[in-house]
């Protein structure tokens, strides 16, 4: 598994933790409410890995996503 598996848009980790819709994520980006690893970030794409970046928007961390395992049974 190379490193490009675990990077995804900020926009849609932030969606993922709850802060909202993706495209209100994209405006909070855009508008300098966002800091990862401590840089204010206000460009669109950008490329995070949320197991390893700090994402903070409006000065709260946000905790890594969760995933989910599915398990489908056939009887």
């Amino acid at each position: 598994m190379d490193g490009k598996d675990l990077v995804e848009r900020i926009q849609k980790v932030m969606a993922l933790a709850g802060v909202g819709s993706r495209r209100a994520c994209e405006e909070l980006v855009e508008s300098g409410a966002v800091r990862v690893n401590g840089r204010v970030v206000t460009e669109l794409p950008r490329f995070v890995d949320p197991s390893a970046d700090v994402i903070e928007v409006k000065g709260r961390r946000l905790s890594a996503p969760e995933r989910f395992v599915y398990v489908m049974l056939n009887k």
